[in-house]
């Protein structure tokens, strides 16, 4: 369709619009070239993989809401990225012990499926924590604190203590990851303490 006013020619009314954002109030004088279409992950040559996690079950402490995020996550992934959910690795509550999300990690590492810079995805949501960084540990912090987070099992019971996963725990993991198949990795921690440590601690 041409537009005398205007001087171009549109075939869709996306085109029109894109024209008229650029230059609302004169004639095209030059080509213009529309935004490229961003394809869903596993459409294309990439395919995306994910490690999501969400606690909602502590030792005497519950929460709400955390698997509920972190289904949400998942479902996102499966219905409008399309991704399969065999490139989904789903931990909740008593599947999300210590051992498990470190598993999960190292799994993604040793995944022959993932190719060189495909995206992959780490959704957590849970409890996080500060605790004092153990000797020789850089934290960056003035109170010499590091940042970690909190597995289901965790528990400071001298009988049965299972420490959390610290931010230097999570960095080697991710650097493993990195190593193997490129550094196209997103992180989101949707829980207390996870970057600046800027909230109040948690009592155990």
């Amino acid at each position: 369709m041409f537009f005398p006013s205007l001087n171009i020619d549109v075939f869709s009314h996306a085109e029109l619009f894109w024209h008229l954002l650029v230059n609302p109030t004169g004639p095209i004088v030059e080509t213009v070239t529309l935004p490229p279409v961003i394809a869903a992950p596993d459409q294309g040559t990439k395919s995306l993989f994910a490690l999501i996690i969400g606690i909602n079950e502590y030792d005497g402490d519950s929460m709400y809401g955390c698997i509920e995020d972190a289904t949400d996550m998942r479902n996102y992934l499966l219905q409008y990225l399309k991704v399969p959910d065999s490139h989904i690795r789903f931990l909740t509550n008593t599947n999300a012990m210590r051992a498990d999300i470190i598993n999960a990690f190292l799994e993604i590492q040793t995944d022959k499926r993932i190719k060189k810079s495909d995206p992959i995805l780490i959704f957590f949501a849970g409890h996080g924590n500060e605790t004092d960084a153990p000797t020789g540990w850089p934290s960056g912090d003035v109170s010499d604190q590091i940042q970690m987070i909190i597995p289901q099992d965790y528990s400071t019971d001298p009988a049965r203590q299972v420490h959390g996963i610290p931010d230097h725990s999570l960095a080697a993991l991710l650097n493993g990851i990195a190593n193997e198949h490129g550094d196209n990795i997103t992180v989101i921690f949707d829980c207390c303490h996870s970057g600046s440590g800027t909230r109040g601690g948690r009592k155990v």
